[in-house]
């Protein structure tokens, strides 16, 4: 199964087996996305949701996650964006990790 609903409505995406049990992606839907360019800082952030949240690493150095307490994504951020790759998707997994 792709993606569910839990009892309270909330939705998930099973990705994969982690120690014999699904993990669950933990994100907030969004009916708005909000993003910022900083060009002299060559900063990218795109935020889902106007709660208050932290920055995380990810897998990858030029992406942070922002979660909020609950762990639950709520946007994210890619540093040096001009240096990217322009043939070259950018590929992060923005999955807090589920224990």
């Amino acid at each position: 199964m792709c993606c569910g609903k839990t009892r309270r409505g909330r939705r998930f995406h099973s990705d994969g087996v982690l120690d014999g049990q699904a993990k669950k992606r933990r994100t907030v839907t969004a009916d708005k996305v909000k993003v910022w360019f900083d060009a002299e800082g060559d900063f990218l952030e795109v935020r889902f949701t106007d709660h208050v949240g932290y920055m995380k690493e990810t897998d990858n150095e030029a992406v942070m996650e922002r979660l909020d307490e609950r762990g639950r994504v709520i946007g994210f951020s890619i540093m040096q964006v001009s240096r990217l790759a322009k043939q070259k998707p950018l590929v992060a997994n923005l999955l807090p990790t589920v224990s």
